[in-house]
């Protein structure tokens, strides 16, 4: 059964439906288990776009599907966070990473990342951060809401590798499975652990260099300045 609800000043309508009538294309997206995500072959950088930027306001569609009712519209919760309304924001955020929308990973891996920094209006919460970057980086699609895993994969890194819960063994896998796929920031991170030798792993100047480089290549400033003092010295 639909109800239509019409917007002041615009021709758009949405339906709600609930959550048992769904049946459209944005049906349950079932997480895979963590057995099945490890023996994924979806490679990563087929699914990544040239630049290996995501364009998080690109997401607003003029025309949003069909949605639970208890589902705020993905546009507002956008607005909220690119205007840095982040109490609004993460409400509507978590409301989606613990849903079966085709957004709910890509909601997964913001939501994380503002538990994990910490911004007005959403106290920072390491041990939720975790759960939900751990979520997004696991997911392998080749969906076009998708090129943001290797960006958690990186995050969910960094957050173990410098996070008050230090987990070693996966901060150094996920951070190299992100290395893979030329994530600039974990191209910049994983030089500068080679670079001076860091959580377990020998020093590699040559190795560094070289992610540093690549790094650069993808934008990454801080890797720009690396490679100049390296040359200075």
């Amino acid at each position: 059964r639909y109800k239509l609800l019409q917007r002041n000043n615009s021709n758009d309508s949405y339906a709600s439906l609930s959550p048992l009538q769904r049946s459209d294309s944005n049906a349950s997206l079932s997480p895979l288990s963590p057995l099945q995500r490890s023996n994924s072959n979806v490679s990563l950088s087929s699914i990544l776009p040239e630049n290996n930027k995501f364009d998080f306001k690109a997401q607003i569609s003029e025309d949003e599907p069909v949605r639970p009712h208890t589902l705020p519209a993905w546009r507002d919760v956008i607005m909220a966070f690119t205007k840095n309304n982040y109490e609004k924001a993460i409400e509507g955020l978590e409301l989606y990473a613990q849903s079966d929308a085709k957004e709910a990973y890509l909601a997964k891996y913001y939501a994380g990342k503002l538990l994990y920094e910490g911004h007005l209006g959403v106290p920072k919460d390491e041990f939720k951060a975790l759960i939900y970057l751990r979520e997004a980086a696991d997911h392998l699609s080749a969906s076009s809401y998708n090129n943001y895993t290797p960006m958690a994969q990186y995050l969910y890194a960094d957050v173990c590798l410098k996070g008050g819960l230090y987990d070693r063994e996966n901060g150094i896998r996920y951070l190299e499975m992100a290395v893979r796929a030329s994530e600039k920031d974990a191209l910049f991170l994983y030089g500068t652990i080679l670079w001076n030798g860091e959580h377990g792993l020998q020093i590699n100047s040559a190795k560094a260099k070289e992610m540093f480089k690549l790094s650069k290549s993808r934008g990454n400033e801080k890797a720009d300045e690396m490679l100049k003092r390296i040359e200075e010295n």
